[in-house]
């Protein structure tokens, strides 16, 4: 692809940050081993980390564990000390046994240029666990506009990743930064009919 999903950082400690393996669901290890090509939770520990979350204890004990922070996105670290974040661990989708990556297909299908905006979730599905689902702001509706992203998604993406339901919306919900709520679209599409 000539495009790159995600953001990179040089680590200046490398030793004070680690990748995890991410299993929805199942108690987590730690991965000692840094892994480069493979995406899994950003971990993280130095004297700038929070103590905890005030009154709140449930969420410390999910986000700290042993003094490391547990960011919530998904990256690698390669063997130049290149942290790179892919994205969020709470929008991975499990199709069919497959761990998908939203930021990868939306980046995709912002290639298009009748596609101003989306976000792509997976919704449940007894077949696959999860479908893939992509909701998109049009600046202009095409007739074959699902046939044309379509082609577009597997001329780019592994066809397991592309989505197999396209829905379009006026307008995306956004908290007051301007950040896409993918869990407002989760819960207006889940109800849907399959």
């Amino acid at each position: 692809m000539s495009f790159k999903s995600m953001s990179r950082m040089k680590l200046l400690q490398p030793e004070m940050t680690r990748i995890k393996e991410v299993h929805k669901g199942d108690k987590m290890k730690l991965q000692q081993e840094m892994m480069a090509l493979y995406k899994r939770e950003i971990v993280t520990k130095s004297d700038c980390v929070m103590k905890e979350y005030y009154k709140n204890e449930e969420a410390t004990k999910k986000t700290l564990r042993n003094g490391w922070l547990l960011t919530g996105d998904l990256g690698s670290i390669d063997q130049y000390g290149i942290l790179t974040i892919k994205d969020r661990s709470k929008d991975m989708i499990i199709s069919g046994g497959m761990n998908v990556y939203p930021r990868e297909i939306e980046d995709v299908l912002l290639l298009h240029p009748d596609v101003k905006e989306g976000a792509v979730i997976g919704l449940e599905d007894e077949k696959w666990g999860e479908i893939i689902v992509a909701v998109l702001v049009l600046k202009k509706r095409r007739k074959n506009i699902v046939q044309i992203l379509d082609n577009l998604c597997l001329q780019n993406l592994a066809r397991f990743k592309r989505p197999k339901k396209y829905y379009f919306k006026e307008e995306l919900p956004k908290n007051n930064y301007g950040k896409i709520l993918k869990t407002h679209i989760r819960k207006e599409f889940s109800t849907l009919p399959s």
